[in-house]
């Protein structure tokens, strides 16, 4: 089961903090990411990234 980093993301796309979450495909490791978006807190955005490949980040275009 592949090891995905959530790095969530302020208002200017800095990085808060990181989860780490193990996860049997990409679908499931952007469901994490939702749900860090619905909670109240710092998460402006979140990046996934599976080792050296980065997955996505939303919302799109976050800090760019």
């Amino acid at each position: 089961m592949p090891g995905y980093r959530l790095y969530c993301l302020n208002k200017t796309g800095s990085i808060v903090s990181v989860n780490t979450v193990e996860c049997d495909a990409d679908v499931d490791a952007l469901g994490h990411a939702q749900a860090m978006l619905s909670e109240q807190g710092p998460c402006f955005g979140v990046e996934i990234w599976e080792g050296a490949r980065k997955v996505a980040r939303l919302p799109d275009g976050t800090g760019d």
